[in-house]
């Protein structure tokens, strides 16, 4: 079922957030598409999504990253901005910081700021375009998860 505006948006992800066990990860998100073959392999057409891997009492969150640092979505320096703005660390701060790098942009939590974290990630997509009806939430098992009703 899809979203049907940002509030509920909101309210589902910090209940899955919430429910998230150590090691366990999730996904909101424009589903994958592809594109079909692209000289001999499969290529994926570009998706807006954030993601979030629960380590002990930390939230590792990723938004995807910026094709000109790496990623596959494009973007502008503005939207750059507002992104590091809003408390993401580029590749390049990552890797100073952390010594380990990805594509895409990350954010490190604490457990205890799980909604603030929800509503950070909700902003990044709606800054990123997404719409809420065109999203998924998908759980460590690849399923959608559950909506409250």
């Amino acid at each position: 079922m899809p979203f049907e505006n940002w509030d509920d948006t909101n309210r589902d992800l910090e209940r899955a957030l919430g429910e998230l066990q150590h090691r366990e990860f999730l996904i909101l998100g424009e589903p994958v598409e592809h594109l079909g073959p692209r000289r001999g392999i499969v290529h994926l057409a570009p998706t807006r999504y954030v993601q979030v891997l629960r380590i002990e009492d930390v939230l590792s969150a990723e938004c995807v990253g910026a094709a000109s640092l790496g990623g596959i979505w494009e973007m502008n320096p503005n939207l750059i901005g507002r992104l590091r703005a809003a408390g993401w660390m580029t590749p390049a701060e990552t890797m100073a910081r952390y010594g380990t790098v990805t594509p895409n942009f990350d954010q490190y939590v604490d457990l205890e700021d799980l909604p603030a974290l929800a509503g950070v990630l909700v902003a990044t997509l709606q800054l990123l375009g997404a719409l809420p009806h065109d999203l998924e939430l998908q759980t460590q098992s690849g399923r959608a998860a559950e909506r409250i009703g």
